[in-house]
């Protein structure tokens, strides 16, 4: 219904780049804080953790740009206490005939989550060597 307070909420970004390395899926870290109600984002360690008494559903979303994409998989998807949630997964295969094209690589998921789970977002690619990646965005908040 109208006049929920969706807390906790989250959002955070980094426009510098974060390398993801060949067929390797990377932690990523935004460092940069939009919004952190009671501090339920690190930007230490990239991690949002549900607080106490907070268990519930939640909204979460993640995106990045990548550098130089070559037609190739490069993935976005959030991990849940250390373990990827596969169906989070957000994957994008570009055209091979553009060049220097920059896609953004989205996810979105409805997690229901419990007071001290944490989650992470990750990306990997599978270009054939190290690509940087870039306008990292994460964030969240509580649905009910």
């Amino acid at each position: 219904g109208f006049g929920e307070s969706n807390t906790p909420s989250f959002s955070v970004y980094k426009t510098g780049t974060t390398s993801l390395s060949n067929n390797a899926t990377t932690l990523l870290i935004p460092t940069t804080v939009a919004r952190n109600d009671d501090t339920v984002y690190n930007t230490s360690n990239g991690k949002f953790t549900v607080p106490s008494g907070q268990g519930g559903l939640y909204f979460l979303f993640g995106s990045f740009r990548i550098s130089g994409y070559t037609p190739n998989r490069c993935q976005a998807l959030f991990f849940v206490n250390g373990s990827e949630v596969n169906y989070t997964l957000g994957e994008s295969v570009p055209d091979g005939s553009v060049s220097n094209i920059h896609a953004t690589i989205p996810t979105t998921a409805l997690l229901e989550l419990s007071a001290s789970d944490y989650v992470e977002l990750r990306g990997s690619q599978a270009s054939g060597s190290t690509n940087n990646i870039f306008n990292t965005v994460f964030g969240g908040f509580k649905i009910r």
